[in-house]
């Protein structure tokens, strides 16, 4: 698409392409806090909506585009009124609770699952549905007016087919979609006006103002401010576990930056040699992974160790995995009987460091919203973590690239060195995550109930 806005050199179009990746990022970045604290203000369901409808007058814009101008402010846009994320996590953080450990981890594990399927679907409309007069000459390149409309707007099908399914999710939000946030107000008269939430159908306890996580009736006594501020919800807890958060998708962006141009790059220069088509087996493998771990094994495991444990344990495990990686290009010597060998390796390894990461990053968002101090502040702390992880994940590619380029190219290091200096980086700061992990206090992440 950029290529056809005709703006520079064939060489210069990633850079044009990573401008509109990063304006809708740092968009996000900037309006998380903000519709996060509008949440916490006039509940869920409104900022849901409204960010879906947003998403979809972006979308169908962005397939209009003609100049890269009118693009990239569509994802400008888009970045930031459809960011919806946070409040997500917020609802499922409010509709589970009051259920166990291993069934609130359940809930959070099907957040994840559905996040990463829109993924595939998303990728999967923008592959096979663009310029389709080209592709799919015998269905719309028959003339008309349908195929002068996509020869000229060659990127809007796609666009359209997600701006339906984005349309079906609104009217189903807007029918079904109930409030999750809870909400008890004092009138001047001292009747209490009550906006019900799901987790408290059966709940008749009163209190003076905001519903607390807690069943404390000491704590459900003393009158809150009306609305949280960040001064209110940033406590040491939340703040710590904010920035393991952070770290943790830091070196989760760092190892899927890292890995493809590592499996790509010639075996005598330190890398694997693999081909493309072998990399997408490679990740679509570990894709797999990522959603047999959500589905089955998240919530079984949590069961066993409990959230903090689990979350201890994917970091330390992580730490030997990213250092033993680089070793897997050892298992190939260059012939092909061995490559079954370096196949075996190569899984292996990636299942292990998918189950990790997977592990500590659906950890870290239960952990996030455990720490919360109060009900009615879970938008702006979600919205916090969430800039958290998107400052990281902003500087993890660059940092990625800049390394393994600058170790590749240090020949006055020995070979073996450069071939692995890279990965042994990635495993310190994994070691670094695991021992910020360890400062986090486990009493000030338990689930609180509402029974």
């Amino acid at each position: 698409m950029v290529r056809d806005f005709h703006i520079g050199k064939e060489t210069d179009i990633g850079y044009y392409v990573s401008l509109i990746t990063s304006s809708f990022a740092i968009s996000q970045l900037a309006s998380a806090l903000p519709i996060g604290m509008l949440s916490d203000r006039i509940g869920r369901r409104p900022v849901v909506l409204l960010g879906l409808a947003v998403g979809i007058i972006s979308i169908l814009s962005f397939g209009l585009s003609k100049t890269y101008t009118w693009a990239i402010c569509t994802k400008i846009l888009s970045g930031l009124l459809d960011n919806n994320i946070a409040v997500l996590k917020s609802m499922v953080s409010e509709l589970s609770m009051g259920y166990s450990e291993t069934q609130r981890a359940r809930a959070f594990s099907m957040l994840q699952v559905v996040f990463g399927l829109g993924g595939i679907v998303g990728a999967s409309l923008g592959g096979y549905l663009s310029d389709p007069v080209r592709k799919y000459p015998g269905v719309f390149g028959r003339g008309g007016p349908i195929t002068d409309f996509l020869t000229e707007f060659p990127y809007f099908l796609p666009c359209f087919v997600a701006a339906i399914i984005a349309l079906i999710g609104w009217i189903a939000g807007f029918l079904f979609l109930e409030e999750t946030l809870v909400r008890k107000k004092v009138g001047h008269t001292g009747q209490d006006e009550e906006q019900e939430s799901l987790l408290n159908n059966n709940n008749n306890e009163e209190s003076e103002d905001y519903q607390t996580f807690g069943s404390d009736d000491s704590n459900n006594k003393k009158k809150q401010p009306s609305f949280a501020t960040l001064h209110d919800v940033l406590t040491p807890a939340v703040i710590a576990v904010c920035v393991t958060y952070g770290l943790a998708a830091y070196q989760n962006v760092f190892y899927d930056e890292l890995f493809p141009t590592w499996s790509a790059t010639d075996r005598e220069t330190g890398g694997l040699g693999l081909n493309s088509n072998e990399i997408g087996t490679a990740l679509s493998f570990a894709g797999m992974v990522t959603l047999f771990v959500q589905f089955f094994m998240y919530h079984r495991l949590t069961g066993w160790l409990g959230t903090v444990r689990l979350f201890r344990a994917s970091l330390l495990l992580s730490i030997f995995v990213f250092g033993f990686q680089g070793c897997v290009r050892y298992l190939y010597t260059g012939n092909e009987d061995s490559k079954w060998l370096l196949w075996t390796g190569l899984l292996m390894s990636i299942g292990l460091k998918t189950l990790c990461q997977t592990v500590a990053m659906t950890g870290s968002i239960i952990l996030v919203n455990n720490a919360a101090p109060r009900v009615d502040a879970l938008g702006a702390i979600n919205a916090f973590s969430q800039c958290c992880s998107s400052a990281m994940r902003a500087l993890g590619p660059a940092s990625s690239g800049f390394i393994y380029s600058s170790t590749i190219a240090a020949v006055g290091l020995p070979f073996v060195i450069r071939a692995h200096l890279s990965w042994v980086i990635l495993s310190c700061v994994a070691m670094v995550t695991f021992i910020v992990s360890m400062q986090l206090n486990p009493s000030k992440y338990i689930s609180k109930r509402n029974d």
